[in-house]
């Protein structure tokens, strides 16, 4: 297992295998909890954006709820963590001329996309399990 980024609320290891573990700490777990207090109407992975913010802040990984943003022709709604992105600027040539692309990758890029979307929130199964493997997208 290889730190990728620890944060004050989430842990983000990944595994020999190049899957993603999302975990929380004690503070995450807290906030979470606080949160969904203040604010019980939204959607469970938008808090996992708010308690990621002091790691997506500091570095090129990124939380999107929806893989369709990204480039490549994704036929999923699975939310998606992405190391390695970039804007889809009209001036590079690269553009991708489509209204729901707003990133693309780069070769080196690495997307880990959660499986069970349709079944269960990251942040719901972190509360019953503790943590949360998401799938390297190769």
């Amino acid at each position: 297992m290889t730190p990728l980024h620890h944060g004050q609320y989430v842990h983000l290891d990944v595994l020999p295998n190049g899957d993603l573990r999302v975990s929380m700490t004690e503070d995450g777990i807290q906030d979470l909890a606080d949160i969904h207090l203040m604010h019980p109407e939204r959607n469970e992975d938008r808090f996992l954006i708010e308690l990621m913010e002091d790691i997506t802040c500091n570095s090129d990984l990124m939380f999107l709820g929806d893989i369709s943003a990204l480039d490549g022709g994704h036929m999923s709604q699975s939310p998606v963590i992405v190391e390695g992105w970039r804007c889809n600027d009209e001036e590079e040539p690269d553009y991708v001329d489509e209204s729901y692309v707003h990133y693309l990758t780069n070769d080196d890029s690495r997307v880990w996309y959660w499986n069970d979307y349709a079944i269960i929130s990251i942040l719901e199964h972190i509360k019953r399990q503790g943590e949360a493997v998401l799938t390297l997208l190769k």
